[in-house]
């Protein structure tokens, strides 16, 4: 059945008690599947084009409604927003409509102050926005259309405070839910608010599910089952087990934080303490190069002459002894790994010309950074030879998983083991995760689903 915003039935109030669940519940959500839940719900989904104007700031609140108009002369109102941040309070976000316009600015740096000090939790402003770098000092989300310098004054004014507005074509009431993040802007209609949050908590589940049929080797067109993700009923069955993807491919699906677990109940060492990626959203899989420097004597010698041999897919492994004062790779060997195939570069040393790795999107972990060449300072010692980082071994071939949370390497004789307990801690995570969602307990959800069994070292495995 399709559900409209025409004449809504009550909803749940949107204060005390009721809007604490209300937010608990939605804080656990993301703006997909909100979106997919309206979708589904025939209400309107996502908005596109209200993105955030500094980072990737996530809010969720109650709705409070602006509505804007141009300021056509006659007697002074009061300043725009103003009304509405005085009687807003504590987990409000302020929506302001301004019909889409971008040639004047509806939201500004004295507003954002305001309204922390009313304990609102961001804006979202169908229009344009200034004094970005005042919001983000404050750590204020600001979502909106666009950013100008142009002030309001003498071509906005404050039209209504409290009413229904549209923005960008969605209703939106005050009392409304919104969430905002990095996918965008989701309005949910306060009479709905329940059934979109059960609906979407059930699309969380789902996705999870998919996810871990994909890890376990499914083929994507079984794992997906549309019913899945269009929200319909359907049977939960284990999925038949096709060919087993690589256990490189396994590997480089699941993050880091499950690896080191999942070496850490097998008593295995192959986390690479103080390593950590030259930029946001890196990450590398692939068999171990590896290359070691000595200090230089009388008879010289090269740096990084060894990437001519390092096959398309592999991660170089540098140990230049923790060294922070030369520099063991550079702009040349970052353009030329990153053209050849190469899929990442951890240095136990630090690394130099780092706007490179950022302008051809090339994955690097180091100990820091510094600018002075390795040249005359350093030299090849062995490649492809074992090397030690950290109380690390890391030997030719053992496969090396890299993201934002750092890099752990896998001796490649115990892959296949060190993957499917990452693949369950994951899956047993992903579990936990959507209980809460649903309500439970985070203590509740950790024990009926052996959380703590999977993050203790096994007394019978053998520390390599």
């Amino acid at each position: 059945m399709t559900t409209t915003r025409n004449d809504p039935p009550a909803g749940p109030a949107t204060t005390g008690a009721a809007k604490d669940e209300l937010l608990r519940q939605l804080a656990w959500l993301d703006s997909t599947v909100l979106s997919d839940a309206l979708d589904f719900l025939g209400l309107p989904p996502g908005i596109a084009h209200l993105t955030s104007r500094w980072g990737s700031p996530r809010m969720v609140g109650v709705v409070r409604t602006v509505e804007l108009e141009a300021d056509t002369g006659g007697a002074p109102g009061p300043h725009i927003a103003t009304r509405a941040i005085a009687t807003a309070g504590a987990g409000d976000v302020l929506v302001v409509a301004n019909g889409g316009r971008e040639d004047v600015s509806c939201w500004g740096g004295l507003l954002s102050l305001g309204s922390i000090a009313r304990g609102v939790v961001g804006v979202v402003a169908d229009g344009a926005c200034r004094d970005v770098a005042e919001a983000e000092a404050l750590g204020f989300p600001v979502y909106a259309r666009a950013v100008t310098p142009r002030t309001a004054r003498g071509r906005l004014r404050e039209r209504a405070c409290g009413e229904r507005v549209q923005i960008a074509g969605v209703a939106v009431d005050d009392g409304d839910l919104v969430l905002a993040d990095d996918s965008g802007v989701v309005f949910v209609p306060r009479a709905y608010a329940a059934e979109v949050i059960a609906r979407a908590q059930a699309i969380v589940g789902r996705e999870a599910a998919i996810a871990a049929d994909v890890r376990r080797g499914a083929e994507m067109a079984q794992a997906m089952h549309d019913a899945r993700l269009a929200g319909q009923q359907y049977e939960v069955t284990a999925p038949q087990e096709g060919p087993r993807l690589p256990v490189q491919a396994r590997l480089s699906l699941v993050p880091t934080a499950a690896v080191s677990d999942a070496l850490d109940r097998l008593g295995l060492p192959g986390s690479l303490h103080g390593l950590g990626g030259l930029r946001e959203g890196q990450s590398a899989c692939g068999p171990a190069f590896t290359a070691r420097y000595e200090p230089v004597d009388d008879s010289g010698g090269t740096v990084g002459d060894f990437l001519d041999d390092v096959p398309a897919g592999a991660v170089v492994v540098i140990d230049n002894g923790g060294s922070t004062t030369e520099t063991v790779w550079g702009g040349i060997m970052t353009r030329i790994a990153a053209a050849n195939g190469v899929a990442g570069t951890v240095i136990n040393g630090v690394c130099r010309d780092t706007a490179a790795s950022a302008a051809v999107g090339y994955s690097t972990w180091s100990a820091g950074r510094f600018m002075r060449t390795g040249k005359d300072r350093v030299r090849l010692h062995a490649v492809q030879e074992p090397v030690s980082i950290n109380g690390v071994t890391i030997r030719p071939g053992d496969v090396v998983v890299g993201d934002d949370d750092g890099v752990v390497v896998v001796p490649v004789e115990r892959a296949e083991e060190v993957a499917e307990l990452a693949e369950r801690i994951e899956a047993v995570e992903a579990a936990i995760l959507t209980a809460v969602a649903a309500g439970s307990s985070l203590t509740q959800a950790r024990r009926e689903h052996g959380y703590h069994a999977l993050q203790t070292r096994d007394s019978n495995q053998v520390t390599a």
